[in-house]
């Protein structure tokens, strides 16, 4: 496995996400985007996640170039693991603004919202990152 690809990939995913306006003014605690790549869709969910416990709802405005580094992620995992994910779990947490991606390889719809309603409570703990 090239990690040193990976750890380049997991830099500029960091960087884009620091310095993307729907999260670079907040005083956030932690984020979590949970990202479909599979062939039927691609989307993004997300929050933000703040000290006292709230969380607000928001996916990054730089959602395209989030989108190339992950599929280039992607591809780089399959050509050096052989297995290709179709979601991914992104959390980014303070002050180390430590990045961690857990992949999931099956289920497209693992990190979804499983009901439609206007309490999405549920879906927002489901991605809350641990600080």
């Amino acid at each position: 496995m090239n990690t040193e690809k990976r750890t380049d990939l997991y830099n500029k995913i960091t960087e884009l996400i620091l310095s993307d306006p729907r999260y670079n003014q907040d005083d956030w605690r932690g984020i979590g985007i949970a990202v479909t790549l599979d062939q039927n869709r691609e989307s993004c969910s997300s929050y933000r996640y703040f000290a006292d416990g709230t969380y607000e709802a928001g996916s990054p405005k730089q959602f395209g170039t989030m989108f190339d580094l992950l599929l280039e992620l992607r591809e780089h995992i399959q050509e050096t693991e052989g297995r290709l994910f179709v979601q991914c779990l992104i959390h980014l947490t303070k002050p180390d603004n430590a990045l961690h991606i857990t992949y999931e390889y099956k289920d497209p719809a693992r990190w979804s919202l499983k009901k439609i309603s206007a309490d999405t409570s549920d879906f927002a703990e489901q991605l809350r990152p641990d600080y």
